[in-house]
């Protein structure tokens, strides 16, 4: 039986969880980049979950869980959203790491594009990596994500710098990788 996933809300009550998948702070800093400081607290993280109460917040916070149980697998943010320009930032993807390694990560985005895309309506979605975190780069690249640049030693972790990769998807790429997706599965039910 496979387990079903859907990407809901996330709740002040939800804090927790995500803090728990965040064992020290260099994990701290690629998960977040430098919007928090270690040791992670839930005063930190509810502090930034309350700008994305009002109805017109720039910031959309989803988690991933199982439809079977409601137990959280992922977060993942639309962040930055700019209704005018019809563009955002996908940011703070992170995979309980317990469940890592399970093919989570891109039907997990693949919900929140659709949010970004179908839903919001917007044209781009972009976002930034750290250079050295190759299995998300293969992830960014395999659902269409396009490298537009690297901001050379960006920021400092400990005594190294680490270098981060732009990307992003505008809706017509979305929308055809969509289609070639939904006509695979209609090709596979014939």
């Amino acid at each position: 039986m496979t387990t079903k996933f859907e990407l809901v809300a996330f709740t002040a009550a939800d804090v927790q969880v995500v803090r728990s998948w965040i064992p020290h702070g260099d994990a701290l800093v690629e998960w977040a980049g430098t919007l928090y400081s270690w040791p992670l607290t839930d005063a930190q993280m509810l502090q930034h979950y309350e700008r994305a109460l009002p109805p017109d917040a720039i910031c959309k916070p989803f988690k991933y869980v199982a439809a079977s149980d409601g137990s959280m697998a992922g977060y993942v943010e639309l962040n930055r959203i700019d209704r005018h320009h019809r563009n955002a930032a996908l940011s703070r993807v992170i995979i309980d790491p317990s469940r890592r390694g399970l093919g989570l990560a891109r039907p997990m985005l693949d919900a929140v594009l659709k949010v970004a895309f179908l839903e919001l309506g917007l044209h781009r979605v972009e976002l930034a990596v750290y250079a050295h975190n190759r299995p998300a780069l293969r992830c960014y690249e395999g659902m269409g994500f396009v490298r537009e640049g690297c901001l050379r030693e960006l920021t400092r972790v400990g005594d190294s710098y680490w270098d981060e990769i732009r990307m992003s998807l505008l809706e017509h790429e979305f929308g055809g990788r969509f289609r070639s997706i939904d006509a695979d599965a209609t090709a596979r039910s014939r």
